[in-house]
Formats: structure tokens, C-alpha cells, sequence
């Protein structure tokens, strides 16, 4: 990651500086870019993690195992269950494609915490958070010369296919 500048989050290249922008984002990946932000924090964190974690990943999330909760059953009338199993696919987009990690399996637990609404969950400002994901990635491949970036590929790919001549 020779040409990526962490202090002004931009590509230095021949043809001169470009960044990747909430609009850009918005068009590769027609996520929302404006709408109430993605962030805070979990002002009771040490409570609600030892007391309500399993239990609110159970309540939220399906909880069978994961040979059985693949895939949906397509006889599902019940509104809980299809909630459960929205989570768990969105659960699987946040962690799988907009903001990997290195081990490309694992989901921060914190995504989970702003499913619990649907209609707040729509309000989100998805889009800013894949953004500063992938700026977060690209400073610490910049200075650390990890193997693997964990970011929003897709984003990346297409913006450069897209920006850079």
C-alpha cells in the first residue's frame, strides 16, 4: 500500500490525489450515506455482556445449529422467526462483505446491538461506517504490511476500476 496517504485519507498517483467518498460509496454499493450515524457507545457494556449477551444473541438470532439454520424454511409464517433469520443474513452481509475482518468468519458482536430495531436499523448511515471501515483497513495495511486488508473489497475493486485511469 505504497500510495495511500493515512493523513489524507487519499491515493497518491501519477494522475494525482483521489479518495474513495460517501458518494462513491453510495453508488458502488447503494448503501445510505446520510440518516442517523453508526456509532457510540454501549454505555453498560460490562453488564449487558455477562448478564444478557447469550441470551440476547439467542433471542435476536437463531439459535440451532448451524447445519440446521443454513437456510430458511420456505413454510415460515411466523414474523419472530423471520426476523431471526433477517438478522443472521445481515449479520452474514456486515461481517462477510462490508466490514470484514482477517479471519473473514467472525462478526463483532456490536453490529448485533443495532438489529435489535428494524426501522432504526433502516435510519442508519450504513454507508459512512463501510466508508470509515475501509479507511481504517487501508491506514493499517499502510503502516503495517498486513497479507490481508479487511475492508470492503468490492468497494475498493470497484472504485478502481471506476476512478483511476
Amino acid at each position: 500500500m505504497e500510495h495511500w496517504r493515512s493523513k489524507t485519507y487519499t491515493f497518491h498517483l501519477s494522475c494525482g490525489e483521489c479518495t474513495i467518498t460517501l458518494p462513491d460509496v453510495a453508488y458502488h454499493l447503494g448503501l445510505r450515506t446520510h440518516g442517523e450515524p453508526v456509532g457510540g457507545c454501549l454505555h453498560d457494556f460490562q453488564t449487558w455482556y455477562q448478564q444478557l449477551t447469550w441470551e440476547y444473541v439467542d433471542e435476536l438470532l437463531v439459535s440451532k445449529p448451524p447445519h440446521e439454520s443454513r437456510h430458511m424454511p420456505l413454510s415460515t409464517t411466523d414474523p419472530a422467526t423471520f426476523r431471526q433469520y433477517t438478522r443472521c443474513y445481515i449479520m452474514q452481509l456486515i461481517g462477510g462483505y462490508l466490514m470484514t475482518n482477517k479471519s473473514n468468519n467472525q462478526v463483532h458482536i456490536r453490529w448485533l446491538l443495532l438489529l435489535a430495531d428494524f426501522r432504526r436499523c433502516n435510519g442508519l448511515s450504513w454507508g459512512s461506517i463501510v466508508l470509515a471501515w475501509t479507511y481504517q483497513s487501508l491506514c493499517h495495511a499502510a503502516h503495517c504490511e498486513p497479507t490481508y486488508i479487511a475492508e470492503c473489497i468490492s468497494l475498493l475493486v470497484s472504485w478502481i476500476y471506476h476512478r483511476i485511469p
